[in-house]
């Protein structure tokens, strides 16, 4: 296993949550979370696929972080929103030290542990009060 494969193996319900939650709640203002999504699934599909060997999942972490800013946190952001984006920040930085030969980061998995909190409740939270916003906008 490398550090980023044992990260992101480590933090997989947090991203699967995270990056399926922040689609239903922050759409209508970030429509590039679908694509974030959608990388997302594709560097779990490889890392699942590839048995703890390092993946080939580069241009999907390079296009996530073009489509976030280099995971600039939106001022309108929850905080699985911020907490999603972190982690893939973290997974971005070990596939790349990984791939500059280094050894990735010290403690890959106790940084998974020390991630911001991905609370679907909270992003459902705020998926209601933008819709109910959005409703009295239009009243």
């Amino acid at each position: 296993m490398t550090a980023f494969t044992d990260y992101i193996t480590a933090n997989l319900d947090r991203l699967e949550l995270g990056t399926f939650a922040i689609t239903r709640a922050h759409a209508a203002h970030h429509p590039e979370v679908f694509e974030v999504r959608r990388n997302y699934e594709t560097i779990r599909d490889r890392v699942a696929a590839s048995h703890g060997a390092q993946p080939q999942v580069g241009e999907e972490l390079a296009q996530i972080s073009r489509l976030t800013g280099g995971y600039a946190i939106p001022d309108d952001a929850c905080m699985t929103l911020e907490g999603t984006y972190r982690m893939l920040q973290e997974a971005h930085r070990l596939y790349e030290a990984e791939a500059e030969g280094g050894p990735g980061a010290e403690g890959a998995r106790a940084a998974g542990a020390d991630a911001a909190s991905v609370d679907a409740a909270a992003c459902a939270h705020d998926a209601e009060s933008a819709a109910d916003a959005d409703a009295a906008r239009v009243q």
